[in-house]
């Protein structure tokens, strides 16, 4: 809220919107806008609206409060969520475009994006374009390695990819940017020449299924260290001094997949640490090649 409205006024429509009672807040919100049209007002009306299906209705007062406040990404982003809701993911793509171009760390804009391609069957087509922009970016603005770097103890960072090298690369490059490794590889179908990386040429990886065939049972034929951290072109080393010394005592850390009940929250392989004893035990028969 930007306060454009008094606050004792959204504090009560605020009260009765969390309280579950939508019609007391629609009717205090109207009782405002009748006296003047305020931003923040207007945008509250939108997503009580939208909480009561009323899509024409909140559109109306969401693309009331943009036109007073073009600038506002919240506002902007709620008139996305509305358009996506009457699919109508083209101007809500366009909307949540928009929306990036003045706040490109916008996390949820880059999330709504990547749902309704997925829901329209290009998730492969945004995909590809990230991927290239990352190669431009590269181009532009390399990645360069900190004065000084994170010691990260018997591990070797790998990335498997036999499909789009340029990004694999750079996600390997931004890892070593602040993390000191014993050893650097990229796994693909093709020699490389990489300052610092090493390339081991692999049977082409083309699928998911082959991807988690060969991290469960061929990456420990080629890991000598004892522990792995697998990295992908999107998921990678930001922030190298969140490093604990007690990663080092389990043999699996995943990123949290917030859809496991409580107590399986963790199992993202992506970009994920591993111990060399985990890769070995997975060599057994019993354990089937699942993704």
């Amino acid at each position: 809220m930007n306060g454009d409205a008094d606050d004792g006024v959204l504090g009560e429509i605020l009260a009765k919107y969390r309280a579950g009672d939508l019609a007391a807040a629609a009717a205090l919100v109207d009782a405002r806008l009748s006296q003047r049209e305020e931003p923040d007002v207007l945008h509250l009306a939108a997503v009580i609206a939208l909480r009561q299906n009323r899509p024409d209705a909140a559109e109306d007062f969401a693309r009331r409060a943009v036109a007073l406040q073009d600038s506002n990404v919240a506002y902007r982003f709620t008139l996305a969520q509305i358009l996506t809701t009457q699919r109508r993911s083209d101007e809500a793509i366009a909307e949540l475009r928009a929306i990036l171009r003045m706040a490109p760390g916008f996390h949820a804009a880059h999330v709504q994006i990547w749902n309704i391609m997925k829901t329209l069957g290009r998730r492969h087509e945004l995909t590809a374009l990230v991927k290239d922009r990352l190669a431009a970016l590269e181009a532009v603005a390399p990645v360069r390695p900190l004065a000084s770097k994170v010691p990260i103890p018997d591990t070797t960072l790998c990335c498997i990819d036999c499909t789009g090298h340029p990004a694999a690369a750079r996600a390997l490059r931004a890892s070593m940017a602040g993390c000191a490794f014993l050893r650097v590889v990229l796994f693909t179908d093709r020699k490389s020449s990489l300052d610092g990386i090493e390339t081991v040429v692999i049977e082409p990886v083309r699928s998911l299924e082959e991807y988690s065939r060969f991290v469960m049972k061929g990456l420990y034929h080629q890991i000598d260290t004892r522990l792995v951290m697998i990295v992908q072109w999107d998921g990678y080393v930001t922030h190298p001094p969140a490093w604990s010394a007690e990663f080092q005592s389990v043999d699996y850390i995943g990123a949290r997949l917030p859809f496991l009940p409580a107590g399986r929250a963790s199992g993202n392989g992506g970009f994920s640490l591993r111990s060399r004893r985990l890769l070995e035990v997975l060599q057994a028969p019993r354990f089937t090649v699942t993704h």
